[in-house]
């Protein structure tokens, strides 16, 4: 995808998560996008733990560079 792009579909996806989400989200940040089964593996679980940590900073008055947008969605596999 070519930046320009790219640039125009998170101003889009901005748009369509505040229109029905009510969310607001700098579409200048960087998404991190985590959509799949939880399962136990270590790679989901140490995603999870680093979005909880920046969170965390933040809470602090860390303030990052350049802005980070998490959003997870998970998934139970079927039992």
């Amino acid at each position: 995808m070519h930046p320009e792009q790219e640039e125009h579909e998170k101003h889009k996806f901005s748009a369509w998560l505040e229109q029905y989400q009510g969310d607001k989200v700098d579409p200048e940040s960087v998404y991190d996008v985590q959509i799949k089964r939880l399962h136990e593996y270590k790679r989901q679980q140490l995603n999870l733990l680093w979005a909880i940590d920046r969170y965390l900073h933040i809470k602090d008055g860390y303030r990052p560079r350049r802005p980070v947008t998490v959003l997870a969605q998970r998934q139970l596999p079927p039992m």
